[in-house]
């Protein structure tokens, strides 16, 4: 995958610009600028969660899916990524692998 010049700012950072700035619908895109190997502990999982937020605000829950494991394996600390990802097996119906 060809990445662009590794923003300065945090994605939670871009993520509030541009929901600032009223053009949070370009946030999906915005990360495909990051190289998630390139980022902090906190930050990366901020990516991945970001990620799946954006494919499941549009409704695409198994594109969510995705960076959600991706992110939990990677960041196996991050609530917010083991939440999200709970949500996913759950619509799933794929309980046990929810707990």
């Amino acid at each position: 995958m060809f990445f662009s010049r590794q923003p300065k700012e945090s994605p939670d950072e871009l993520a509030n610009r541009l929901q600032q700035e009223g053009r949070i619908d370009r946030l999906e895109q915005e990360l495909k600028r990051y190289n998630p190997a390139k980022l902090g502990t906190k930050e990366k999982a901020s990516f991945y969660h970001l990620r799946g937020i954006t494919a499941f605000q549009r409704g695409d829950r198994e594109t969510a899916f995705k960076p959600f494991k991706e992110g939990q394996s990677e960041c196996p600390d991050s609530a917010e990524l083991r939440f999200s990802l709970g949500q996913e097996y759950q619509a799933r119906g794929e309980i046990n692998e929810m707990f």
